[in-house]
C-alpha cells in the first residue's frame, strides 16, 4: 500500500499529548512562613490590627464594680479625709461639673484585694457613668488612693486626655504622693485636685471658678487609662 504523507502527519499530530494549563501564579510567596512573620511584624510595628480583630471593643465589658453607689463627688471608705476638706471638695467639684459639664470623682479604699487597681479603678468608673459623655460638654476623671496598699490611680475619660495626659498626670499625682508619705491624706488629695483643675482652665484658656463653661476640646478617641500603670507612694 502506498503511503499518504499528509495523513501520517495528521496522525502524529493527534497522537502527540495534551499539554498541561499552569495554574495561574498567586500572590501568595513560596515560603508561607515569610509572608506569616511579615504580617506579624507590620501588626507589631505600626499597630495594624489583623483581619477580623475587634476594634471597637468596650472597655468596661465585663468589668464588676466592688463598691456601693457614690453618695457625691467624694467618697472616702479609707476615713482618711477630714470633714473641713472632704466638704471643700464636695463644694469645688459640685461647682465645675455645673460650670463645665467636667466631673471629678475622688474615691479612697484600704485596698483593693487581689485585684489589680487600674481594673479596679475602671470598674468604679465605668459602673458610676464618671464623666460619661451624653453630650459633648461632658467628660472626666476619676482618682482613686487605695492606703493600705500604697498606691494610686487616675482614669481619664477620652475627651481629656489631650488636657490631661499621662506625664501630666503622673507629674501631679507624685507631688501628692509625697504628701501620702507625711500622713496627709487630705492636703494631697486637695493638691491634686486643684491642680488638675487648674490645668484644665489653663489649657482651655478659661479662669477656674467662673459661671462660664469651660471651652471643650475635641475628642481624642483614647480609652481612658488603658496605658497608664499603677502609681506607688511607697
Amino acid at each position: 500500500m502506498r503511503r499518504n504523507p499528509t495523513l501520517e502527519v495528521a496522525m502524529m499530530r493527534l497522537a502527540r499529548p495534551a499539554r498541561s494549563v499552569k495554574p495561574p501564579r498567586t500572590l501568595v510567596p513560596r515560603n508561607s512562613w515569610l509572608f506569616a512573620a511579615a504580617l506579624l511584624l507590620l501588626f507589631t510595628v505600626f499597630g495594624v490590627p489583623p483581619i477580623g480583630a475587634q476594634q471597637d471593643k468596650n472597655p468596661c465589658e465585663g468589668l464588676k464594680n466592688p463598691l456601693p453607689s457614690p453618695a457625691g463627688h467624694v467618697n472616702d471608705y479609707a476615713v482618711v479625709i477630714d470633714e473641713d476638706s472632704q466638704q471643700r471638695l464636695e463644694s469645688r467639684l459640685v461647682r465645675l461639673k455645673k460650670d463645665s459639664g467636667i466631673e471629678i470623682a475622688v474615691v479612697t479604699v484600704h485596698t483593693t484585694g487581689a485585684q489589680n487597681i487600674f481594673a479596679y479603678s475602671l470598674a468604679v468608673a465605668c459602673d458610676w457613668s464618671v464623666g460619661h459623655q451624653s453630650s459633648q460638654r461632658e467628660g472626666g476623671l476619676l482618682l482613686l488612693v487605695a492606703v493600705k496598699d500604697r498606691k494610686w490611680r487616675v482614669q481619664v475619660s477620652s475627651s481629656l486626655t489631650s488636657d490631661l495626659p499621662d506625664a501630666l498626670v503622673k507629674q501631679i499625682g507624685d507631688r501628692m504622693a509625697r504628701l501620702f508619705r507625711q500622713g496627709k491624706y487630705s492636703a494631697g488629695i486637695l493638691r491634686c485636685v486643684d491642680e488638675m483643675i487648674a490645668e484644665l482652665a489653663k489649657r482651655r484658656k478659661q479662669v477656674t471658678g467662673t459661671s462660664r463653661s469651660l471651652p471643650l476640646s475635641k475628642e481624642s478617641g483614647a480609652v481612658s487609662g488603658i496605658t497608664r500603670p499603677a502609681r506607688s507612694f511607697s
